[in-house]
């Protein structure tokens, strides 16, 4: 899921704070620093108090914190796919270390270097979807992504391009990919290559050279030994001893 920083909010009230209905049009990560109140949602609604960390996804929403009370609230803003979060909000509910280093990141959205934003953003949806609280879409889209592969083995696989073409940061698509495929992108592009490779040689009775230039592979030794790789021998041997 590629994430896109947009907007960092460090709201504070001394009165209290109430909002008329609107719609968010980014997703939101939500820090309550202090202060209790209620985000009413269409169709639900919210309570939270200080310390809680949660998200919401773009849609209508009110925000009602009582004014005889101190308000803070720390607010990242992010585009995503509609698909990443299908709830109207998802608490961030680890007490422990994750959500110490999640306070951390969020105040370093709130306060730190432009440069370094993207990437604690991605850090933090990360925490989240670690700690099962996320729904990521990555089954769909991991699978969408490995059956192109496994058709169209021929094809240099570049990760950032994979990651790219299901809305995803490197990371995360390298992490939704080992999760749903139990191996690394890089991993599956390779296995995908050879196992084609030896149709190839088996069906089509074509030499190894041949092979090795289908693929993309410019040196026969490179092809040789990432077919090694993943069979244990070069190409060269199975053809000979017909082990195919």
């Amino acid at each position: 899921m590629d994430t896109i920083y947009l907007r960092c909010q460090d709201n504070r009230s001394s009165r209290g704070f109430r909002s008329p209905k609107y719609h968010v049009p980014t997703h939101r990560l939500i820090r309550i620093v202090k202060g209790e109140g209620t985000y009413t949602f269409p169709d639900s609604e919210l309570k939270v108090k200080a310390g809680d960390v949660f998200l919401t996804p773009p849609g209508f929403r009110t925000i009602d914190f009582a004014g005889d009370q101190e308000v803070h609230l720390q607010v990242v803003n992010f585009s995503a796919p509609d698909y990443w979060v299908e709830e109207p909000f998802v608490i961030f509910h680890d007490k422990d270390r994750l959500l110490r280093l999640m306070v951390e990141i969020i105040e370093d959205l709130i306060i730190g270097s432009e440069k370094r934003k993207d990437a604690l953003l991605s850090i933090a949806i990360d925490i989240f979807i670690e700690c099962g609280e996320v729904k990521d879409g990555g089954n769909k889209v991991v699978q969408d992504v490995a059956n192109s592969i496994k058709m169209n083995p021929h094809l240099n696989y570049a990760i950032s391009d994979l990651a790219k073409s299901c809305g995803c940061s490197e990371s995360h698509f390298r992490a939704i990919f080992r999760k749903e495929m139990k191996m690394s992108p890089k991993a599956y592009v390779k296995k995908c290559k050879m196992d084609y490779a030896v149709r190839l040689m088996r069906d089509e009775n074509l030499l190894v050279k041949e092979v090795a230039d289908i693929l993309g592979y410019n040196d026969i030794y490179e092809f040789s030994k990432q077919f090694k790789t993943v069979f244990g021998k070069p190409p060269t041997k199975l053809v000979k001893r017909k082990n195919l």
